[in-house]
């Protein structure tokens, strides 16, 4: 014989004077045993990419090195971490964190976009009214034409100081 038990949220003083009184059932039946429930992390340190008021996403351009530095200024921005499809597919970036076409859509007040060439695929995951601060070697790339802030330059030059200037203004906080 199976045990359902239902039982409904709600004020205790209240469901103690209902009219319906507690009844107590005597089971003649051995129960199952309960379940084993078993506890895993997802690993993921930084909130849903989607949800994320500023997003720190790198591309191709970008080697773990520099994805660990992105993690480390979203923690200190209270962002999220994203990343390009190339980067997924390089294994830098969990696939649940892909922003474009074939990933998440995002609309954060700030992208951070890292070595992102700026490929209309992934720029149709971001939203129109984001505003886009990129950072790229090259001049020419695409994803010039749509941020709001540019800087050429190399990552590897970049995001420590941005790290240090952030980690500045925290402390002062």
């Amino acid at each position: 014989g199976n045990a359902i038990a239902c039982l409904r949220l709600g004020n205790a003083d209240a469901a103690a004077s209902a009219e319906s009184p507690c009844e107590r059932l005597e089971l003649d039946t051995v129960l199952p045993a309960p379940l084993a429930v078993e506890e895993s992390t997802s690993g993921q340190r930084l909130p849903p990419v989607e949800s994320a008021r500023i997003v720190v996403s790198g591309g191709r351009g970008v080697n773990e090195q520099g994805f660990a530095l992105l993690e480390e200024l979203a923690e200190r921005l209270d962002g999220s971490l994203g990343g390009s499809l190339p980067a997924v597919d390089a294994g830098m970036v969990p696939v649940v964190r892909q922003v474009g076409v074939s990933g998440k859509f995002v609309s954060p007040d700030i992208y951070l976009a890292v070595g992102i060439s700026g490929t209309p695929q992934h720029l149709a995951g971001i939203s129109p009214d984001t505003r886009i601060v990129a950072i790229n070697k090259d001049p020419a790339a695409d994803i010039f034409k749509v941020a709001s802030v540019g800087v050429v330059g190399d990552w590897e030059q970049v995001l420590p100081e941005l790290l240090r200037v952030v980690g500045e203004g925290r402390a002062a906080s």
